[in-house]
């Protein structure tokens, strides 16, 4: 029995470097398809969490104007602090109230809420003064991806 095992040893076992070449040649192409893909993805959460913070700072300003009567509620920093009272999910960066039409202080009819990714975008909801429902777009801000801002190729803005 001790002389069969010397002789196995010796017998020619395991991968040949085509073999092995083949594999790593495999593994190269899987990991080049995921890789953009799940950085696509990557983009789109952040996205849809900047979307979801516009959409629920939206909702509490009409909360707001329904308890106040009005849309103003001061400077950027005082109105995200009154729409935290009211929703403390809102987070407390990367949102800002401004006029609508992104300038100056929330009007009494008017006011844009706008999330920031973090990663430039930016995805807002407008309401005009008049309006009946808010206008929601985003802006790439010299992003190189769109993410989840749907846009017209040559454009740097559009809609969600």
């Amino acid at each position: 029995m001790t002389a069969r095992l010397p002789k196995r040893l010796r017998g020619e076992a395991g991968f040949t470097m085509t073999e092995i070449l083949v594999v790593i040649l495999i593994v190269g192409v899987l990991a080049a398809i995921a890789v953009p893909t799940f950085l696509a993805q990557r983009n789109k959460s952040v996205d849809l969490a900047a979307k979801v913070a516009a959409n629920t700072a939206e909702r509490a300003m009409v909360i707001y104007d329904e308890d106040h009567d009005t849309y103003a509620c001061g400077d950027s920093a005082a109105c995200v602090q009154a729409l935290r009272l009211l929703e403390p999910s809102i987070p407390a960066s990367r949102v800002a109230v401004t006029a609508s039409g992104g300038l100056g202080n929330a009007t009494r009819s008017g006011y844009r809420v706008t999330a920031d990714t973090g990663e430039l975008r930016t995805f807002w909801e407008d309401r005009s003064p008049g309006a009946h429902e808010s206008d929601r777009g985003c802006d790439l801000n010299g992003s190189p991806h769109a993410g989840g801002c749907q846009v017209t190729p040559g454009t740097t803005a559009g809609r969600w």
